[in-house]
């Protein structure tokens, strides 16, 4: 009875491990990211800092997955906002409404990205992301983000341009910009690049005040960053949501 009785427990125990068992995993820039993991990442206070992630379903069965957000602690007069599932979320918005449906034995999804916004303040603010299974929101992974803001020395020209967020965004067939350049000596370009980091499109900002346009009717829905880019630097990034 004592051999059967161990035997019992040795396989209650297995059976408990495998219907507990974690079926997400996150990977960050090709790199896997373990349970728990925190990330330092940085960048100029007048920018918006981007960390992006891919999460993918390890179980041999279809999980249905949304996002949370906590703030563990934030910058004065910062803010923060996060993409998944084709929706991006205000700073005061802490779980997706979206979801997304990972197929089972290894289905991903990348349409996560989370945004700080220094709005020219330093100091570092921490969040934490976790991905969670709907039907189970015992079963998932966090990661935690420690996003500061620095100030560059002599980065830049005196004269820095200006430029509005993009109208409409999210946007369809055509997206507007309206800009102030003053410095002609240094020329001017926005780009706007996919999710892959791929220019979609390009264009030069001549000297003035100004609007302009990029076509999008060739341009597949999706999660697109638009930049200021100045003597081969980018000065300024920011999100465009496309939806078709």
């Amino acid at each position: 009875m004592r051999k059967l009785s161990i035997l019992f427990t040795a396989i209650f125990s297995v059976l408990s491990l495998g219907a507990g068992a974690q079926s997400l995993s996150v990977t960050f820039h090709g790199n896997a990211v373990l349970n728990g993991t925190t990330l330092d990442v940085s960048g100029k206070i007048d920018t918006v800092i981007i960390v992006d992630a891919k999460v993918i379903n390890n179980s041999s069965a279809a999980v249905e997955v949304k996002v949370r957000k906590d703030e563990i602690y934030t910058v004065l007069n910062s803010t923060n906002t996060f993409c998944f599932a084709g929706n991006c979320y205000g700073g005061s918005t802490m779980v997706s409404v979206g979801s997304v449906n990972l197929a089972a034995g290894g289905g991903w999804d990348t349409s996560f990205t989370g945004d700080y916004y220094p709005l020219n303040n330093t100091g570092t603010t921490i969040i934490r992301y976790t991905f969670f299974n709907v039907a189970n929101t015992n079963d998932t992974i966090s990661f935690t983000v420690r996003f500061t803001g620095t100030i560059g020395v002599n980065d830049f020209p005196s004269v820095v341009p200006e430029i509005t967020a993009a109208y409409p965004n999210p946007a369809t067939d055509k997206v507007t910009f309206a800009y102030t350049h003053q410095d002609d000596k240094n020329p001017l370009v926005l780009t706007l690049r996919d999710f892959a980091g791929r220019t979609v499109r390009e264009a030069p900002l001549p000297p003035g005040e100004g609007l302009i346009d990029f076509d999008l009717s060739t341009v597949e829905s999706g999660i697109y960053f638009y930049s200021l880019i100045r003597n081969q630097q980018t000065i300024l990034t920011r999100k465009l949501v496309v939806k078709k």
